[in-house]
């Protein structure tokens, strides 16, 4: 009796807006961590430890939206065809 287990799954479209604003704030959030200093947001000292934390936030965001967004897109086309192995 084994019964494949199914999660449940967001619609396609609201994924889709989902994946594109982490995206969109995942680049903001990256942008303004490289420029911090440019903008005198940041201490002024260099590259610093804050600028980093904040760096690396952003870049799982973006690249978080873009995973998401790429699996939605690589799902529509092989189908749900997975079975494992006994």
């Amino acid at each position: 009796m084994d019964h494949p287990v199914q999660t449940p799954r967001s619609s396609p479209p609201g994924r889709r807006m989902m994946a594109i604003a982490l995206i969109v704030a995942g680049a903001i959030i990256t942008l303004l961590a490289i420029l911090a200093d440019d903008l005198e947001i940041g201490t002024g000292r260099g590259f610093g430890y804050y600028q980093m934390i904040v760096l690396i936030a952003g870049l799982v965001l973006l690249l978080g939206g873009g995973a998401i967004l790429f699996q939605h897109r690589s799902s529509d086309r092989a189908g749900d065809d997975f079975e494992p192995e006994p």
